[in-house]
């Protein structure tokens, strides 16, 4: 296929779903366009790609697919695939080529195409650039590891989420510890622009954060305790979601930080501070309401668990009964000195004080107890 045929196909062809329809007898093998979460989002409607495609849908043929692209180096270049890459893929038991799809020199989806019949890099590359013009609205997928594992974490079925936290154990990203997510937005016209530096920025100043761009939403995963000092030094705003120590059902924790930049025009915001306009929220969209019970609160239950301790007990008999400790002893049957030498407990090894974390503890212990 040469480029004065390709330029008449694009012009015949109104949509994407039409232009794959024509190009399939140019290219005579089958093809998909995968997202930065390897979802796809366009392909060849034939038997052979059905086929392939049903392949993937199998977690542990997806796993080796994206681990092989790992492996040769696919993801290494922020800069995406700019020549056609061929490469053996033993769950086809053929020959593909993988190529990013570009727009204004930023790689937004990954092409696959399987070689049913020889077909030349030159003739995949001009493929690529038809595709591309109807891709143009299309999130910018910057390739790194980093970012596809931000993706792959914030999507909302497990598959996505387990394949993101391995390729963090394969880049060595270190899990361990309390995180939040931040979501990070401004209001100048040249937004991407202005984000992707501060991003760059961010990740100099530590190599603790997880930062990128999912669907055109700018997000971070950082440790809580570290400050990100670069935030001075632009116009944007930032909100950051309740803590959390297991990288599971990300997406909620994700949805917090968003709502609470969006919901307020502070320079740097806490989801805790707009918790009761968001419960609302959250009901009508069915977010998973764990990721809206405080970190401490799901220490407590894990220490009682552990320990065989009875401080989740006590503290939601203490909220109940309306902060008295003689009215929790009764409803315990237990002395006292034992309410308060828990309650005491529970502020030193939990880092909680009872009188100014009475509200945020009294939505985390409501929400803990209709699950």
């Amino acid at each position: 296929m040469n480029k004065e045929e390709m330029f008449d196909l694009v012009s015949e062809c109104t949509s994407l779903e039409m232009f794959i329809a024509k190009i399939e007898k140019y290219i005579n093998n089958p093809f998909w366009l995968m997202n930065d979460a390897y979802q796809t989002i366009a392909y060849t409607k034939t038997q052979k790609t059905n086929y392939y495609l049903s392949l993937l849908k199998d977690r542990e043929e997806k796993k080796k697919f994206v681990n092989q692209w790992i492996q040769i180096g696919l993801l290494d270049d922020k800069e995406g695939i700019v020549h056609p890459k061929r490469m053996y893929e033993p769950a086809f038991g053929k020959d593909v080529y993988v190529l990013d799809v570009f727009f204004k020199k930023h790689p937004i989806a990954k092409m696959t195409v399987v070689i049913e019949q020889e077909i030349q890099p030159d003739d995949v590359a001009l493929l690529a650039k038809g595709l591309s013009l109807y891709l143009r609205n299309t999130p910018a997928n910057y390739g790194s590891k980093q970012e596809h594992a931000l993706s792959l974490l914030l999507q909302t079925d497990l598959e996505s989420q387990s394949l993101g936290k391995e390729l963090l154990e394969k880049i060595d990203y270190n899990m361990d510890g309390t995180f939040h997510i931040a979501y990070v937005d401004t209001d100048i016209t040249n937004r991407t622009t202005l984000l992707r530096t501060f991003l760059a920025d961010a990740e100099k100043e530590s190599h603790d954060i997880l930062a990128g761009f999912v669907q055109d939403k700018c997000f971070i995963i950082m440790p809580v305790k570290l400050k990100l000092h670069c935030i001075q030094d632009y116009q944007i705003r930032i909100a950051y979601s309740y803590p959390f120590e297991l990288f599971d059902q990300l997406y909620g924790y994700g949805r917090q930080a968003e709502y609470a930049c969006h919901i307020t025009q502070k320079k740097e915001t806490y989801f805790m501070d707009v918790i009761d306009s968001f419960l609302t929220h959250a009901v009508q969209k069915e977010l998973p309401l764990e990721t809206m019970i405080d970190i401490r609160v799901k220490n407590i239950i894990a220490y009682d668990k552990k320990y065989q301790t009875k401080y989740f007990e006590t503290l939601n008999a203490y909220i109940s009964h309306q902060n008295s400790k003689q009215r929790t002893a009764d409803a315990l049957f237990v002395h006292i000195n034992t309410v308060k030498y828990r309650l005491q407990q529970i502020e030193k090894l939990f880092n909680i004080n009872l009188e100014l974390d009475d509200h945020i503890l009294r939505i985390s212990l409501a929400l803990q107890n209709m699950m």
